[in-house]
């Protein structure tokens, strides 16, 4: 049969405890805590643990998974935004997407690149993704002839 009143200040117990009130409980744990903070036995449990964690898991292992993770998504994204931009180039209508290239209409991709080198690809094409669905109309697919030849008309041809 459950306590009441708390064993220690004789309050009313909430039914969360059977034998002591939350601050007497607190209270308890606190002081637990501090005269056992420093147990060899408590640390060398916790370090044991951590060495055979890491032993079983080493840093290859999460980079492979983590690199394969990033992978995967980065190939959604450009998924999503070649199906969002038709899946061809604007100007040729070439359509194999294994080699179209996202192209900056106005220019300024190479500026653009350089402030999302410093994050990741993923980022960069996330941003693209989301500007695509606002409706922006800075981006569009080009093959890469095309693209070169376009980059090569802003570089040579005064507007």
């Amino acid at each position: 049969m459950p306590r009441k009143n708390c064993g220690k200040c004789g309050k009313t117990l909430d039914g969360k405890n059977l034998f002591l009130c939350k601050e007497c409980a607190a209270e308890s744990a606190r002081v637990w805590y501090y005269e056992h903070k420093e147990d060899p036995g408590r640390k060398g449990r916790k370090a044991k643990y951590a060495k055979e964690y890491y032993q079983r898991f080493t840093k290859d292992y999460w980079n492979a998974k983590i690199s394969t993770r990033r992978r995967e998504r980065r190939l959604e994204l450009r998924t999503e935004i070649l199906n969002l931009l038709e899946n061809k180039c604007a100007l040729c209508s070439f359509a194999d997407e294994r080699i179209l290239e996202i192209d900056h209409i106005n220019g300024g991709g190479r500026k653009e690149l350089r402030e999302f080198r410093a994050k990741s690809w993923n980022s960069y094409l996330k941003n693209v993704l989301e500007s695509i669905k606002r409706g922006e109309k800075k981006y569009r697919l080009l093959c890469p002839n095309c693209n070169r030849l376009e980059a090569w008309k802003r570089e040579h041809e005064t507007p």
